[in-house]
């Protein structure tokens, strides 16, 4: 006879019940946690670098401008470039839910299984895309994909004044005739997305 047989029926009955009991103990403080995440504003700019060797930039680029607005909802200016040679980039501006510091953007227009996820920690976004074809996904330039860290450059509000200019050394948005050590002074009045 096995060991376990010679065991009377309650002992196994108690058994089995610290058992389930411990495990559904175990559940619900993975739940209490889940829940309990500390609310962190993703308000700020954050920034992708790449590797600059000469005029060039070499690996992805860009930013994310982040303000929350309102209960659970965030404004969200989302740029990426993928770097030399190519320079296919995909960017977008909108509004998204804002829940347990995660914000989902997606589907597109054109692609409707674009996902991209953005979640936020007190000092970087992770950023990660999902689609069915990585080639043209969520209507990025092509073989673009948004999977990165982005660091938290600053805490403040992206608001930029009237009149104001920026300096943009970003050869993704700036015309071949017009690459001059990548620069190119842009009024914020108009869209530069």
């Amino acid at each position: 006879m096995y060991p376990l047989q010679k065991l009377s029926k309650a002992v196994l009955a108690c058994v089995l019940l610290i058992c389930v009991a411990t495990t559904v103990a175990h559940t619900q403080v993975i739940s209490k946690a889940h829940q309990q995440k500390k609310f962190i504003n993703p308000t700020g700019i954050y920034t992708l670098q790449g590797k600059q060797k000469g005029d060039e930039t070499y690996g992805y680029f860009g930013h994310v401008y982040v303000q929350y607005s309102a209960p659970q909802k965030i404004i969200v200016k989302f740029y990426i470039c993928k770097g030399y040679m190519s320079y296919s980039s995909g960017r977008f501006y909108d509004t998204l839910l804002y829940q347990n510091n995660t914000a989902v953007y997606g589907p597109t227009e054109n692609d409707a299984t674009c996902k991209i996820i953005f979640t936020f920690y007190p000092n970087r976004v992770v950023v990660d895309e999902q689609t069915a074809d990585f080639n043209d996904g969520c209507d990025f330039g092509h073989g673009v994909v948004a999977n990165a860290i982005f660091r938290k450059k600053d805490q403040q509000k992206p608001q930029p004044k009237r009149n104001e200019t920026i300096l943009i050394f970003n050869p993704c948005l700036v015309p071949n005739f017009l690459k001059t050590a990548n620069q190119l002074i842009i009024p914020l009045s108009q869209p530069y997305h």
